[in-house]
């Protein structure tokens, strides 16, 4: 998983440019987080098939959301941007 932060930059859902979280501060918008496509509630998988790089602000505006019903309902500004 480490891998994955390396090689994106840029959130999957609104393309802010990711900062990385250092120590146990609080998350800024704009660090990077891993955000299941499919939420493990919901019984996605913890893998590489399931994960994508956000930034914090996407991805904990959307818990228990799929990202395909966010693209068909109200995909709306993040407030990281």
């Amino acid at each position: 998983m480490v891998r994955l932060f390396q090689r994106h930059t840029k959130c999957a859902h609104c393309g802010t440019r990711l900062t990385r979280r250092a120590g146990n501060r609080r998350y800024r918008p704009t660090d990077a987080t891993l955000d299941h496509v499919v939420p493990l509630s919901l019984g996605g998988l913890h893998g590489l098939s399931n994960v994508v790089v956000a930034c914090s602000a996407c991805n904990f505006a959307r818990p228990r959301a799929t990202l395909d019903s966010i693209a068909r309902g109200a995909a709306g500004s993040c407030p990281a941007s």
